[in-house]
């Protein structure tokens, strides 16, 4: 999985669908991190909070935020 396409992605979507606010925390965590590992694990656990906290969100990109969780748990990262 190319997972540094499947966030640009979503953020993409979320900036497309009035969600600016939680699109620029995923780049801010995004660009906050050091390392691919950190990225991913990071970006994967703010997403999950956002879909547990809006169900609006949930739905529009809930899919894809479970891909990750199930890409970082396959390459042994646990996100929660």
């Amino acid at each position: 999985m190319d997972y540094l396409d499947k966030i640009k992605k979503i953020i993409a979507f979320l900036e497309q669908n009035d969600a600016q606010d939680y699109a620029n925390k995923i780049s801010e965590v995004q660009l906050s991190a050091c390392t691919g590992g950190e990225l991913l694990s990071s970006v994967t656990h703010t997403l999950l909070q956002i879909v547990k906290q809006d169900e609006r969100i949930k739905k529009l990109i809930g899919k894809d935020v479970w891909e990750l969780k199930s890409y970082c748990h396959s390459i042994g990262l646990i996100v929660k």
